[in-house]
């Protein structure tokens, strides 16, 4: 492709980010409403409790996330589809949008911060330079799609037929609005902040990982560009050009993995940071949830009713509630669904974001840099 039709380096990493927020969501969104409704939940014993035990379904009384994801697809509306994706538009909107936003603002965190320790451009950055770049980027993109997880958490933790449940995502923009104002839709803001962390210590990890995996790919070039060079059977040309050869794959190597060592270095990043920082998540999601005056019908979405006053006491008395309920074990409440979410979906995001990176066309020289590799 020309030059004309390159793009710059903050484009790529907006689209990538974009493509891979929106194909990750649509994959997994269905985890995410279990995950969610965990979240909100005190004491997962209600979950059976105030179901009940039914004889088609008696597997799921044990396991609270197998009830979950029964009570959506028989108890839901008529389309179990329909419910398995209710709340799609925030998800898909706040993911792709905050995806986009992320890698651009972390691509830029990066250049500045070569700039002030004087890397060079393209200079390796240190843990602690990734950890302020994703810092920086987080609390930025976190900011300002806060809006739209308002309403995915709300939308994900009811069904359709709860009384007050938003419909859709615009009805959801309104009525916060008229009932809450301007503060309503940066409910929960500290909790993400403070949440912020994960994705430092996701990003810290990831980018050693892929350093070290990369370095490794590079030596094992090496060692096979020396092992050519040093046969004495091997011609001088031959040798040359094999040579040159290696070099150029050496190069492949440091600028791509294969898709396998993306998916495991996404997915053991995703477990520890994920492990790590969990709690800020449910505490989030029990601010985020909203009351109504009517008793809903459906027991999970009584139980979010009853978070309602959690979630107007603020930050501090949110984690007080948690304790003084499900001790240290209600900061950890749906961390099973949860990863069996997010370690997928980080999968896939970070597959198809290095992939996408690496098709789009670059501006010139980018380009150039980019053409002995294309040549193999």
């Amino acid at each position: 492709m020309t030059g004309h039709y390159a793009l710059s380096q903050s484009s790529i990493e907006s689209i990538a980010g974009f493509t891979a927020g929106t194909v990750s969501t649509l994959v997994v969104h269905p985890l995410d409403i279990i995950k969610t409704r965990l979240q909100i939940n005190t004491n997962p014993r209600r979950v059976v409790a105030q179901f009940g035990p039914r004889p088609a379904a008696a597997l799921t009384t044990s396991l609270p996330s197998l009830r979950i994801l029964h009570t959506l697809i028989t108890a839901e509306g008529p389309s179990p589809l329909r419910a398995l994706y209710r709340g799609l538009t925030p998800n898909l909107v706040g993911n792709s949008l905050g995806w986009s936003l992320y890698f651009l603002w972390y691509s830029q965190a990066q250049d500045v911060v070569r700039q002030l320790r004087h890397y060079g451009q393209d200079g390796p950055l240190t843990s602690l330079d990734y950890l302020t770049a994703s810092l920086a980027s987080g609390i930025l993109s976190a900011a300002l799609t806060n809006p739209i997880w308002v309403i995915k958490t709300r939308m994900l933790s009811t069904s359709a037929h709860h009384a007050g449940a938003y419909p859709s995502m615009l009805f959801g923009l309104r009525a916060i609005a008229r009932g809450e104002g301007w503060r309503g839709y940066f409910r929960g803001l500290v909790a993400t902040m403070a949440g912020v962390s994960h994705s430092a210590v996701y990003f810290v990890a990831y980018e050693k990982l892929k350093a070290e995996r990369s370095a490794a790919a590079a030596a094992a070039a090496a060692q096979l560009s020396s092992n050519i060079s040093s046969n004495p059977s091997t011609s001088p040309t031959a040798t040359t050009s094999k040579q040159q050869q290696q070099q150029q794959q050496q190069q492949q190597q440091q600028q791509q993995l294969s898709n396998t060592d993306y998916l495991l270095i996404s997915g053991l990043s995703k477990i520890f940071a994920g492990t790590l920082t969990y709690p800020h998540q449910v505490v989030r999601a029990r601010m985020q949830t909203y009351a109504s005056s009517a008793t809903p019908p459906n027991p999970i979405d009584r139980m979010t009713a009853q978070l309602a006053n959690d979630a107007s006491q603020g930050l501090l008395a949110t984690i007080r509630s948690v304790w003084r309920q499900d001790g240290i074990g209600g900061f950890y409440r749906g961390l099973g669904p949860n990863l069996l979410r997010v370690v997928p979906s980080t999968c896939v995001t970070f597959l198809v974001y290095e992939n996408v990176k690496w098709a789009l066309p670059r501006k010139k020289v980018e380009v150039a840099e980019r053409a002995v590799v294309e040549a193999l």
